[in-house]
C-alpha cells in the first residue's frame, strides 16, 4: 500500500462515527492532493467486559469508494492509480 493510500484510510476511519453513513476525505503527499467520497455501512453490538464498561464487537463492515479525485500542486485534476480496494479492506478490518 503506498503512503498516500495509508494516509486516506486512516482519514476515513477518523471520519466514521456512526454505523451508516458517508465520508469525503483528502490527503496530500507533497505531490499531489486526492479527495475520496464513498460510503460505509457497519453491523454489530455492545457487549459488557468483566468491569462493567461496553465494547463494541463488530460483526460486518462495509466501505466503499465511490469517487476519487486528484490535483497537482497548480489544481489540475491529474490521473494517478490507487488501490481502491486496498484502501476500502484495510478501512473495513479496523472497524
Amino acid at each position: 500500500m503506498k503512503t498516500i493510500e495509508k494516509m486516506l484510510a486512516d482519514a476515513i476511519l477518523k471520519s466514521i462515527d456512526k454505523n451508516e453513513g458517508t465520508f469525503f476525505v483528502d490527503a496530500d503527499d507533497n505531490e499531489n492532493l486526492v479527495e475520496v467520497d464513498g460510503h460505509y455501512k457497519i453491523k454489530g453490538y455492545l457487549e459488557k467486559t468483566r468491569f462493567g464498561n461496553d465494547i463494541w464487537v463488530t460483526t460486518d463492515a462495509s466501505v466503499t469508494i465511490d469517487k476519487v479525485r486528484s490535483y497537482d500542486k497548480n489544481d489540475n485534476e491529474v490521473e494517478v492509480e490507487y488501490d481502491i480496494k486496498a484502501i476500502e479492506e484495510y478501512v473495513e478490518v479496523r472497524l
